[in-house]
């Protein structure tokens, strides 16, 4: 017997769950024809508050209809009638509804009623036009074929007519939807449908057979289990490679549409390019991957497209290409790699590239592990080697380019081998073939960052063994015009260098290096700055350059040549400039230490010209100019330029953040701000030599910098760098100007920290009116904050810490006062008068009311009886406290009392921590 489930739930129809009292009005919306039943839908689908009660309204004609009125009430509305013909929503509804409520249905419809409604399916599959509804009756029909057993002949039909290379897009899309969902529901079902797609491979029609291999490798995909993995190799598949067997016949485009087609396959979750039943591996790979190698032997025009197919297939599925000894469960891939290596072979001698075979073996390494790849290239590259300089110098170019492209994805296996990948390196450099010493200066730039520049070999360096092998060849190759070697050998030489932090030992090395950069470079800028220049001297000029600078690095450039590297600066390429610059900071932070190349001030004014250009001819978030001029500043040069340069600086900087704010890229920005950073840097670490002019008026500049609003954008600077100019012990002057800064930052909470720091470097009693303005400041800031939202929370702790590490550090200070040279302590006129203004100033200005601001007089009388004296604080505070000048009192007492109404503390707390 049939036991039906509410209507919402087995149809699985998105509404709200039903009360039993809307169920009961559902129920009782019962209808008598279909067109009651379309008028329902049409509703259910309409925009308005009447939707949900159309909805209710629907479910429960459904429930209570009957299976034959349901039915053809759903189906009419499949087929449109005049009111919803143009109503694509309806029918998609339609659709939904009949493929949910048809395996409840079917089995309660007479034959008869059952043959109406297939013929009905595919009159509605014939008419609808719409993509989208197409695509909801292909279900509705792939459902009523699992409910029937199978396709029935109207249904073979339409597929037939569908799949054609003529039938309209929709139609076609909707033909291979339906065929998807056989077989991926019912793959029992679907043999029928697959090989209506097989059949148009077999056609004449280029047009039909590309339709047919499209339609199966969208297919693919919603392949799921072994049965329908079987299908579709035994069919698809052998079909497929049927149609590439044909080789003479197959034209180029056929069979590039067959492995673009085989490559969308093979990227499936499923291994559908083997036949399911072999046990893999086998002793010989897949039939259709043997059948790819040797169209890429026989057919030059196939052969991009079939690599490509095998370095998908390597990828997806890198077990296929694992092959099994004869009764041995030994693993190997060395017929494959064979196969690659060998057709590379045939490639070099023919001067063509094998980029395509070294895509293989790299999709190869990264799917199998390191045993399984490296060491049957390495083996064949030792035997390539090992037949001697002679004249077929092809072998030994692929082994290293296949060894360039298998070893990154097996660096656990290369670094326990170091010593041979090193020998077959050293041997290809040592090659007479410039083709060799080119891949293996290739080679070396592919496994630099695995072997490093400074690993022991033999009694010396690598680097030290690599460097006179290179500068040799490249001799070679500039006289006998080689130009890949040239180009390859310094890429490679540079290379070397960035992976070196050691020193030349011999030191002869270097010199002969450094000798031979030089002249190298004489000739790069005759040839830049002739008017036949080209891009690969352009390109050639930058990597020399960026050799010295590596160099430099390693203290092999005396600062004697920044004048020969210092004619770059003026060219016109921006990249020539930025490395030239970048050589010149090297050069200078690598001098010994007291020396000051005469040529800094010049090379300082050049780097601030060039920052000045506009962002198109140098991009400051690369900060060369930045590190120029720190480097030159380190080196005690170009400070009386300094505030110039600064204000230079931070006007890009601010243009720059303005930019990003607009684009979003902030690590545009950070890189920027790394470069200034350096710069800052560089100009504390002499500031101790910085006249108090100048030391105050970079002071000023940078507290303007970093109160400058942001508008949304990142801080344009830190404001930890206002506290590093400072210097470790400052002159009265520059705290003085401090203080003066301080007071600039006291409106943003977020620099309230800087505020602290900035304190623990004053004197009290030498800095009284710095001290008076920098309680001001804190207590104005507190009082801002005292009434700040939940955001300022953060900020507001850091502030607080501050203002604790001041009270702290003026406790300290407290206890070590001299005691004042007046007998009775007395104060002037004058010094009252001066207390009562500043008194006034504060409780004025910051708008607070006379309540909440505690008077000198009252913390006097309060710390003198000791009675707020915290437990453990020395006797010597109040006595302190009495000896202080009554501006710097006033200025404490006001910051006690902003301390005690932000924070619910005390001063008494704040004095008496440890």
């Amino acid at each position: 017997q049939h036991v039906s489930a509410p209507a919402h739930v087995r149809l699985g129809f998105p509404c709200r769950t039903m009360s039993a009292s809307t169920a009961a009005a559902g129920a009782a919306a019962a209808v008598t024809g279909t067109e009651e039943l379309q008028a329902l839908l049409r509703g259910a689908v309409a925009a308005g508050p009447q939707r949900a009660e159309a909805e209710v309204k629907l479910l429960g004609a459904l429930d209570g209809a009957a299976p034959a009125l349901a039915l053809a009430g759903l189906l009419a509305a499949l087929e449109g009638g005049a009111q919803d013909a143009n109503d694509p929503a309806a029918k998609q509804l339609g659709a939904l509804l009949l493929r949910r409520a048809l395996p409840d249905l079917w089995p309660r419809l007479t034959a008869d009623e059952q043959q109406v409604g297939r013929q009905r399916i595919v009159s509605a599959l014939r008419n609808a036009e719409c993509a989208a509804v197409l695509r909801h009756i292909a279900d509705v029909a792939r459902a009523a074929a699992a409910a029937s057993g199978g396709l029935w002949p109207e249904l073979n039909s339409w597929l037939q007519a569908a799949s054609g290379a003529h039938a309209p897009a929709a139609m076609g899309a909707a033909c291979v939807w339906l065929t998807a969902g056989l077989l991926e529901d019912f793959p029992q079902l679907a043999a029928e449908a697959v090989s209506l797609f097989v059949h148009a491979l077999e056609a004449d029609d280029v047009a039909v057979c590309r339709s047919g291999l499209a339609a199966l490798a969208e297919i693919a995909p919603r392949v799921r289990g072994e049965e329908a993995a079987l299908l579709f190799y035994t069919v698809p598949i052998v079909a497929i490679a049927k149609l590439l067997e044909r080789i003479p016949a197959v034209s180029a485009g056929i069979g590039e549409a067959c492995f673009e087609a085989l490559l969308k396959i093979a990227q499936c979750d499923e291994t559908l390019l083997s036949d399911p039943r072999e046990q893999q591996p086998s002793e010989q790979p897949p039939p259709l991957v043997q059948l790819a190698l040797a169209i890429a032997a026989e057919r030059q025009d196939l052969r991009p497209a079939s690599l490509r197919f095998l370095a998908a297939a390597a990828r997806s599925h890198g077990r296929l290409l694992v092959t099994r000894a004869r009764g041995s469960d030994r693993l190997s891939t060395t017929p494959i790699l064979r196969a690659v290596l060998l057709l590379a072979v045939e490639r070099v001698r023919t001067g063509l590239s094998i980029d395509e075979e070294c895509a293989v073996l790299c999709q190869v390494a990264f799917s199998l592990t390191d045993r399984l790849v490296l060491p049957p290239i390495s083996r064949w590259a030792q035997r390539a080697f090992a037949q001697g300089d002679g004249s077929d110098w092809a072998p030994r170019v692929v082994a290293l380019q296949a060894l360039g492209a298998v070893c990154p994805s097996c660096a656990r296996h290369v670094r326990r081998k170091t010593g041979r990948v090193c020998r077959l390196l050293l041997a290809g450099l040592r090659d007479q073939s410039p083709s060799v010493g080119a891949a293996a200066a290739k080679f070396y730039c592919s496994v630099s960052h695995l072997i490093g520049s400074d690993a022991p070999f033999g009694s010396l360096r690598l680097r030290d063994a690599i460097v006179p092998l290179l500068l040799q060849r490249l001799e070679v190759a500039r006289s006998s015009g080689s130009l890949d070697f040239l180009v390859e050998g310094r890429i490679a030489l540079c290379e070397v260098l960035s992976r070196s932090r050691a020193r030349f030992r011999p030191a002869q090395i270097g010199d002969n290096l450094l000798k031979w950069l030089l002249r190298e470079l004489d000739h790069a800028r005759l040839r830049v700055s002739s008017v036949t220049a080209t891009a690969d001297d352009t390109s050639e000029a930058v990597v020399l350059l960026r050799c010295l600078e590596k160099c430099a690095s390693l203290h092999a450039v005396p600062i004697e040549h920044g004048p020969t590297v210092g004619l770059w600066l003026a060219s016109q390429q921006t990249a020539i400039r930025a490395v030239a610059m970048t050589t010149l900071a090297a050069m200078t932070d690598a001098a010994p230490v007291g020396a000051t190349p005469s040529w800094l001030g010049e090379a300082a004014t050049l780097a601030l010209a060039d920052l000045r250009l506009p962002r198109e001819q140098c991009r400051f978030e690369e900060a060369p100019p930045m590190r120029l001029l720190a480097a030159c500043v380190s080196r005690a040069g170009c400070q009386d330029t300094l505030a110039e340069v600064l204000r230079v600086a931070s006007e890009r900087i601010c243009a720059l953040a303005a930019s990003c704010a607009d684009s979003g890229d902030e690590q545009v920005l950070a890189d920027a701000l790394g470069g200034f950073e350096r710069l800052l840097a560089a100009c504390s670490s002499h500031i101790a030599a910085w006249p108090a002019d100048l030391h105050v008026r970079v002071l000023t500049f940078l507290a303007e910098l970093v109160s400058r609003p942001s508008d949304g954008v990142v801080p344009v600077m830190p404001a930890t760098h206002v506290a590093a100019a400072v210097g470790p012990s400052p002159g009265a002057a520059v705290r003085r100007g401090a203080a003066q800064c301080c007071s600039r930052l006291a409106a943003s909470s977020q620099r309230g920290a800087l505020l602290g720091m900035l304190a623990g470097r004053l004197q009290l009693e030498e800095d009284a009116e710095a001290v008076a303005v920098l309680c001001h400041s804190c207590a104005a800031l507190l009082a801002q904050q005292q009434v700040g939202d939940a955001q300022s929370a953060q900020p507001m702790a850091m502030l607080r810490a501050a203002v604790a590490a001041l009270l702290d550090g003026s406790a300290a200070m407290l206890r070590q006062l001299p005691e004042r040279p007046s007998g009775d302590g007395s104060e002037s006129e004058e010094e009252s008068s001066s207390s009562s203004e500043s008194s006034d100033d504060v409780g004025g200005g910051s708008g607070w009311g006379g309540s909440t601001v505690a008077s000198a007089g009252d913390l006097d009388a309060a710390l003198a009886d000791g009675s707020l004296l915290p437990e453990g604080c020395s006797p010597g505070t109040a006595e302190g406290w009495r000896r202080l000048s009554p501006k710097v009192r006033a200025a404490l007492s006001a910051l006690a009392a902003a301390y005690t109404s932000a924070t619910d503390g005390s001063l008494v707390a704040a004095l008496g921590r440890p």
